[in-house]
């Protein structure tokens, strides 16, 4: 796993279509990415308040993300290669996923011959649950006041101790 996604100012959908966009580029080209299109489909936010010490989270918006990729050549791509990279992803990525116990990925698949040569439509649709994270910032800076405070929608950094010292009176 590279960084985790909660703490950068990116959403899971934007994260993954960047993997789906190098698979196509991989497989097909330049032009691959031509063939793909995603988009948020509903959604709904639960407010919800922590205190994480050097940010907040506020709430979390649950949505399902839908990717579409469209006339692929079964040739030159085969589906189950954009199936793995999903599994692959959500495992190193949305390490969240199973506490929150989001539902499986669906996929539809539609294989045909276009002239001949096998092509599938695909279409991917994975439900995330994202926090809105913000952190205390100046008031020229700010878009949200709370509290009496100013802050910005941004990731906050979690300080994980990696040694710890005991120091008392033994028994």
């Amino acid at each position: 796993m590279t960084d985790n996604l909660l703490h950068k100012n990116t959403t899971y959908m934007a994260e993954i279509a960047k993997c789906y966009k190098r698979v196509l580029s991989d497989k097909l080209g330049s032009t691959g990415k031509d063939l793909f299109d995603c988009v948020i489909s509903g959604g709904t936010f639960v407010p919800s308040f922590k205190d994480m010490g050097d940010g907040i989270i506020v709430g979390r918006f649950n949505y399902e993300a839908v990717f579409m990729f469209e006339a692929l050549p079964a040739a030159k791509l085969d589906p189950r290669i954009l199936m793995a990279s999903t599994a692959t992803w959500l495992l190193e990525n949305d390490i969240e996923r199973q506490g929150l116990k989001l539902p499986p990925p669906k996929i539809d698949v539609d294989a045909y011959s276009s002239d001949g040569t096998p092509v599938s439509d695909l279409e991917i649709t994975l439900t995330f649950s994202e926090p809105i994270t913000m952190k205390e910032t100046t008031a020229e800076m700010g878009d949200v006041p709370y509290n009496g405070k100013w802050w910005g929608i941004a990731p906050y950094i979690i300080h994980v101790a990696e040694e710890t010292r005991v120091i008392g009176h033994g028994a």
